[in-house]
């Protein structure tokens, strides 16, 4: 894998003394392929500076890059096999660096294109639905369409039978906000919406690409309820596509927001409108749902899953995604809601029970995605999920 030579964007950076800071990583577990690895400093990281690594073995070098203040991000170069361990000396970059991932700005929104293969649109301005839907059905603050790196489109937007649903999407669905009923999910009940509502930043360099965006969840009756932040990082990889969506919500208002238990709710994800029986103008095949713990379609639903991949026929060719929760997010591994038949799933750490985000209390959860062309590479599928629960050791010495 190279990370070097595509001439999209440049950038040139001068960085503080940093020769005597070494990243030691240790492969605990399995086997490491070219995982991400974020790594934390005591000491304020310029945000926008890139660096390299170089082994001190090998004396190879790849880019890093700071993430924020206090952590930096890197693809591991090498390939570690358990217990294996890698030094690496931090150094500042001099000179000119491209960039593999490119976002491109327009008044709808921003496509994200990896080596001018493009990956997803996320939706900043308003969408209106097709001639004919009713008005209410306008949405923004989401990604379509998510395309694999052959081109094939993998999500739906305003589907046939299901105008509310859109590509990768969040809301809670039960929900009481000052004893008012409040569904900010299921648009033509007229209590709440959710919505795209500024753009925060985008900082792109060697390694990837980080964008910011921050949505609304609007009462109709009370106002704004959840000021949620979408932290996007692209990763460079384009034989696969792989990008983390962290989603953190924020109770702005002064009073509890609560959460019902219920059977749907939360990130999801709408598939293609090639695998919508309702559609009959495009319907080809049924998808294929598969969970870590070796559900399907038919039984999933109200299951617990660490991962999810959907796949199926796509333009003729075999196509899919596997949406990975984080470790660390509430109630994991999460339930899911998958519906019998149309291809739309999400998970919703509600149907274990009733929660409540209290004035000011923030929640949090990530999730990584991997888009592939082909059958599902079950090997790789399980080492991202290896790579998530059992993380690579790091440990930074200065």
């Amino acid at each position: 894998m190279k990370l070097k030579g595509f001439i999209i964007c440049l950038y040139s950076f001068a960085t503080s003394n940093l020769s005597a800071q070494k990243i030691m990583v240790q492969a605990t577990g399995h086997y490491r392929y070219h995982p991400p690895v974020h790594v934390t400093f005591q000491k304020k990281l310029p945000p926008s500076a890139v660096y390299q690594l170089k082994n001190t073995r090998t004396g190879l070098t790849t880019p890093a890059q700071a993430y924020d203040e206090h952590r930096l991000f890197f693809i591991l170069p090498d390939s570690l096999e358990a217990g294996d361990v890698a030094e690496y000396e931090l150094m500042k970059y001099k000179g000119k660096q491209s960039s593999p991932v490119t976002v491109s700005q327009s008044a709808s929104g921003l496509q994200v294109s990896i080596k001018n293969k493009p990956l997803f649109f996320y939706h900043s301005a308003t969408a209106l639905p097709p001639p004919g839907s009713p008005g209410y059905y306008a949405r923004s603050g989401f990604i379509h369409p998510l395309q694999s790196p052959a081109g094939k489109i993998l999500t739906d937007d305003f589907p046939i039978g299901h105008r509310h649903q859109h590509g990768i999407m969040a809301a809670w669905v039960n929900t009481r906000f000052r004893n008012i009923p409040t569904d900010f999910w299921n648009q033509h009940l007229g209590t709440g919406n959710v919505a795209h509502e500024a753009l925060l930043g985008i900082t792109n360099g060697p390694v990837g690409c980080i964008i910011k965006t921050r949505l609304n969840h609007t009462s109709a009756t009370q106002g704004k309820v959840l000021d949620e932040i979408w932290t996007l990082t692209v990763y460079p990889f384009d034989t696969y596509f792989l990008f983390d969506l962290q989603s953190e919500q924020t109770n702005t208002s002064k009073d509890t927001l609560y959460l019902n238990q219920y059977h749907y709710g939360g990130m999801a994800f709408r598939g293609s409108k090639q695998w919508n029986p309702d559609d009959s103008l495009y319907f080809n095949h049924p998808w294929v749902i598969a969970t870590d713990s070796g559900y399907t379609v038919a039984n999933a639903n109200g299951t617990h899953a660490a991962f999810v991949t959907a796949s199926g026929v796509i333009d003729k060719d075999v196509t899919g995604l596997t949406i990975f929760g984080f470790p660390s997010n509430l109630r994991f591994p999460q339930a899911i809601r998958v519906h019998p038949t149309m291809p739309y799933w999400c998970f919703t750490p509600v149907a274990d029970g009733a929660m409540v985000i209290a004035p000011g209390q923030k929640i949090s959860a990530g999730f990584r995605m991997y888009v592939f062309d082909g059958a599902p590479n079950q090997q790789r599928i399980q080492q991202l999920q290896q790579d998530l629960q059992q993380p690579l050791r790091v440990k930074v010495m200065e």
